[in-house]
């Protein structure tokens, strides 16, 4: 039986590489991101089979080892269900699957997507206890040696909106950074809010 929920309404977007989920592979064209827009009342979708991807190879440290997205979509009567697909990224180590059930180990990328880790959350740092401006919360790896040579995300550390997420805000946003004259983008969290001032949700 199909269990009762709320679900959101559904616009489509098109956007540039540059606003794409940060754990998008940048070589990527550009794509169609469902952004939600208003809440209504809807039913669960049968899940998607999961997809599993890197050859199952081992998470290095605080890499995303897997993404949840949900996404409204349009049944037959007219209304709505919520489908969900799982990206599994990578083994945890031990072999062990990522835990993408339990609570404890997930954060909220969007309101539409949920990133988990093999440790439980609250072992990474807050980005709010870090004494710098803008402290870097995630960072995609490139061509990782001990991930052979692919690419994952790594948690850095947790801003506020990871634990609650902000209407169709992302948790974090670009910031340009430069090394001598190579120009690349930093992750960091929200500037529409002080994250300095946000006690951590994992010590309240």
């Amino acid at each position: 039986m199909m269990n009762l929920l709320v679900t959101f309404s559904l616009a489509i977007l098109s956007v540039s590489t540059e606003d794409v989920p940060i754990d998008w592979p940048v070589n990527q064209p550009d794509y169609q991101l469902p952004i939600f827009l208003s809440a209504r009342a809807g039913i669960a979708c049968e899940e998607t089979p999961i997809v599993w991807r890197n050859n199952n190879m081992t998470c290095p440290e605080r890499a995303v080892c897997a993404d949840v997205f949900l996404t409204p979509r349009e049944l037959e009567d007219g209304s709505q269900c919520e489908e969900k697909r799982i990206l599994h990224n990578c083994l945890c180590p031990g072999g062990s699957v990522c835990p993408f059930e339990k609570p404890s180990h997930f954060l909220y990328a969007s309101a539409l997507q949920r990133q988990y880790t093999c440790q439980n959350i609250c072992r990474l740092p807050y980005c709010g206890n870090i004494r710098s401006m803008t402290p870097v919360a995630q960072t995609v790896v490139n061509e990782a040696i001990n991930f052979g040579r692919r690419t994952y995300t790594r948690m850095d550390c947790r801003c506020s909106r990871h634990h609650v997420p902000f209407g169709t805000h992302r948790a974090v946003q670009t910031s340009p950074a430069r090394n001598g004259i190579k120009k690349f983008v930093e992750y960091v969290c929200s500037r529409s809010e002080n994250e300095n001032m946000i006690p951590d949700p994992c010590e309240i």
